[in-house]
């Protein structure tokens, strides 16, 4: 019996503690190494542009940055009742009408804030305004495994965006060579859209 009970407190150490924070950290691995070599494949003035469409995408986003707390802790509270999934169906529901007209007004202040008769300038908002949308949405997925403690899963489904858009953007690099400020953003887009198309077969 004492034997059985190590092997699971050895289980939940590993798949809850160890396991976890290492895919958290790789994530974070591959996002250092992704901006290290966007810095080496992009001249100056692009690579300037590319930060600056990023810093726009972190203060867009900054009203949402409790959101997956919340989502998190109701989850848990209507998993006790078994009424988490209708919850997470109604939340993302919501959210996403919600940020799609919070969007909506940020698209025009941005246009008017940014744009200087640059078609290059016009696409990286558009796209900055995607991956907004995107962030907005799989962070409700990301609290949704977070409430109902699916930490491994969790950890996976939040370091795959990060090592996706390295991959993407090695790919665009070994095809295309030079590469843009707005081809490197749209690299976050495509490791944020396999990433839900993930997390919505799996949830």
């Amino acid at each position: 019996m004492m034997k059985n009970k190590n092997i699971v407190e050895l289980k939940n150490l590993i798949f809850i503690g160890f396991l976890p924070v290492l895919i958290f950290n790789f994530g974070n691995l591959s996002n250092y190494f992704y901006q290290m070599i966007a810095a080496r494949i992009m001249n100056f003035e692009n690579f300037g542009l590319f930060n600056e469409f990023n810093v726009y995408l972190v203060t867009i986003l900054s009203p949402f940055v409790s959101l997956p707390l919340l989502i998190s802790k109701f989850v848990t509270e209507y998993d006790q009742n078994n009424n988490s999934n209708s919850f997470f169906i109604f939340i993302k529901n919501k959210i996403s009408k919600l940020s799609f007209f919070y969007l909506g007004i940020t698209f025009v202040i941005f246009y008017f804030y940014t744009y200087e008769n640059s078609f290059e300038k016009l696409i990286a908002i558009i796209i900055t305004l995607i991956n907004s949308f995107l962030s907005i949405y799989v962070t409700i997925f990301y609290a949704y495994l977070n409430g109902k403690k699916n930490y491994l899963f969790f950890s996976i489904a939040t370091a795959s965006p990060l090592l996706l858009k390295l991959i993407f953007l090695l790919i665009i690099f070994i095809f295309f060579k030079n590469i843009v400020f707005y081809i490197a953003l749209i690299t976050t887009t495509m490791g944020i859209l396999l990433t839900l198309l993930i997390l919505k077969l799996k949830i």
